[in-house]
């Protein structure tokens, strides 16, 4: 059964704005998320059988505008051990866009997560302390749309795979720009 979750899914311009950022967050001794496997998870839904898969994939986009993240933050969470980069404030349209994933895992039956909502992108793995930054974390993602992704099992070249993604509607009067970190 593949294991699955929603996310918001960076385009190679975004990519590698987070990914500058992401160097500039000292994590010695742990294990730093290769640029390819970025992203800011909606919601996890976990394994799921492929007929419940396949209704995930099926499912029409829901009317909810795009939106822009501003990052700026970095920290950590000791129990995880895990580094982040998080946006300065977190919009509602994120928090939209995050119920509605969680409503359609809860269409297959996921029980909704218990923990509150943290928007983040992890950066790093098996971190010891709190990591420490050289500056200039500030991005802009102008989001447009998100998708449905498959963890795929280790030893494989690739350790993510897109299985779905719908566009969200354009920001009002706002053209997309390219990400810039500062």
């Amino acid at each position: 059964m593949p294991r699955l979750f929603y996310a918001l899914w960076p385009d190679a311009a975004t990519r590698a704005a987070l990914a500058t950022a992401a160097a500039r967050v000292d994590v010695r001794e742990a294990r730093r998320v290769q640029p390819g496997d970025l992203h800011l998870t909606l919601s996890f839904l976990g394994e799921i059988g492929a007929a419940d898969a396949e209704r995930l994939q099926e499912r029409t986009a829901p009317a909810l505008p795009g939106f822009t993240l501003e990052f700026g933050l970095c920290g950590w969470w000791r129990a995880s051990r895990v580094a982040w980069l998080a946006p300065l404030a977190t919009p509602v349209e994120l928090l939209s866009l995050q119920a509605w994933t969680t409503a359609a895992g809860h269409s297959v039956g996921v029980p909704p997560e218990t923990r509150g909502f943290q928007p983040h992108v992890t950066v790093a793995r098996r971190v010891r302390r709190v990591p420490r930054t050289s500056g200039g974390l500030e991005l802009t993602w102008q989001v447009t749309d998100f998708a449905l992704v498959e963890s795929l099992p280790g030893g494989q070249p690739e350790r993510y795979r897109v299985r779905a993604a719908w566009r969200l509607e354009g920001p009002p009067g706002d053209e997309k720009r390219p990400p810039s970190v500062r």
